[in-house]
């Protein structure tokens, strides 16, 4: 005789005394295992990835990182959030992870995109455990098959030679203000000039593009040859110095300013401030003047290696881009030997300048400022050129001689420097 069934009312009824129990049971935690098992039963692992999200989301990381960080949560999301977090309990866990490794595999993803997938796996995972969600981690598999090893990432730089070429073809093709009558244009012209001394800031600084972004009066000192060295990044480590102007930026700032007319006012902006498109622009550039392929990073990476072309040990050349140490220009900006090293440490210069060694003149470009480049002055004598502080250069007073007609010393003439005389007070001309 068949049973009768019984009505879905009961059954309602069930599970809401099964569930005031074992809410009776978390507020006396008096059965922990039960209310582990319950919550990680009844949770999909998308709930915790929305709350790492928005735990990452309070951190305020910058818009780069946070879209990067984005991208993988939204694909590990799309992949693993339908599953429950009690199924990543070891050891099914671990078969769980290793399944989900080759359907990685069998999609054509590369071993870094691998690991940086099973890593935010990972870091979900962690955030269950911490909230109770989960007893135990899984072991997280490696992400390599067979004999794959991580791919090398291609590192690319540019030379001087081909920096200037593309610097000063750059106007036809940036996108600005006033393109539609860009030959009559005075506003186009200013534009392209100014982003023509963003990308020489850019080259020989070594900074980075938010960096770039924010240069102002303040940053470049002409005629005391020198610059503001400013690493966001790093600025709770690395604290702002200011540094030997290399002397082709020199140069070009210099023409900047006669083609002016006048000096930089106060908080003016002389590379033209944020640049969305350089990205665009640059790679623009590069396909159509048949120029290997170039970015901001790629500029970056090309200053370490002119460095190290003259001579830069691995710690000054982390000194002069703001790095906390030296790991990573060692393991990244230089992994590609530079073969043709200067045996003494030399300025960055156009003509070159005498060492206490001899005769040095290396190929075009920049400089850095000075403790550790041991020089000669005029009448033959070994000396340091002494690093001015910000406050040093702002006190100072212009010398009558430079301030008549706009020279300045500093790079490779002697141990004198002199204040920048192109400076305005707030309110000038």
């Amino acid at each position: 005789m068949l049973s009768t069934p019984p009505r879905p009312e009961l059954l309602i009824d069930a599970v809401h005394e099964a569930r005031d129990i074992l809410e009776r049971e978390r507020a006396s935690r008096v059965s922990p295992q039960i209310v582990l098992a319950f919550d990680a039963a009844s949770v999909r692992l998308s709930v915790v990835i929305a709350e790492l999200r928005a735990a990452r989301e309070r951190e305020r990381l910058s818009p780069d990182t946070a879209r990067y960080v984005a991208q993988y949560l939204a694909a590990v999301d799309r992949e693993l959030g339908h599953v429950l977090v009690s199924a990543f309990e070891p050891p099914p866990g671990d078969d769980l992870l290793l399944d989900y490794r080759n359907r990685l595999v069998d999609h054509g993803h590369s071993p870094r995109t691998r690991r940086n997938r099973l890593c935010v796996v990972m870091q979900v995972l962690r955030l269950a455990r911490k909230t109770g969600r989960l007893r135990a981690s899984p072991e997280k598999p490696p992400a390599t098959v067979g004999g794959e090893v991580m791919s090398i990432p291609r590192w690319q730089w540019y030379t001087e030679h081909d920096f200037r070429h593309l610097r000063d073809n750059v106007g036809s093709f940036v996108d600005g203000p006033g393109r539609a009558n860009r030959p009559r244009s005075a506003r186009w012209n200013d534009y392209v000039a100014r982003r023509r001394l963003y990308l020489s800031i850019a080259y020989y600084t070594g900074m980075h593009t938010r960096d770039v972004d924010g240069v102002t009066d303040e940053f470049l000192s002409v005629d005391v040859g020198a610059f503001l060295r400013r690493n966001t990044k790093s600025a709770a480590c690395v604290p702002e110095a200011m540094l030997t102007m290399p002397e082709q930026l020199r140069l070009d700032c210099l023409a900047e300013l006669a083609r002016l007319g006048r000096p930089w006012r106060a908080g003016e902006l002389p590379a033209g401030g944020p640049w969305p498109s350089v990205a665009r622009v640059l790679q623009r550039a590069a396909a159509r003047l048949g120029l290997p392929p170039v970015n901001m990073r790629i500029l970056r990476r090309s200053c370490v290696r002119e460095l190290a072309l003259r001579g830069w040990s691995e710690r000054d050349c982390a000194e002069y881009l703001g790095h906390a140490d030296h790991t990573m220009i060692r393991t990244v900006y230089l992994r590609v030997p530079v073969m043709t090293r200067s045996p003494v440490m030399v300025p960055w210069t156009v003509a070159g300048i005498r060492t206490a060694t001899g005769t040095v003149t290396p190929l075009r470009a920049g400089h850095r400022a000075a403790p550790l480049h041991l020089l000669v002055d005029s009448d033959g004598n070994p000396g340091r050129v002494p690093k001015p502080s910000r406050d040093e250069l702002r006190r100072a007073k212009p010398a009558s001689a430079h301030a008549a007609d706009g020279c300045a010393s500093g790079v490779g003439s002697g141990l004198k420097l002199t204040v920048d005389s192109h400076k305005t007070a707030k309110g000038g001309p």
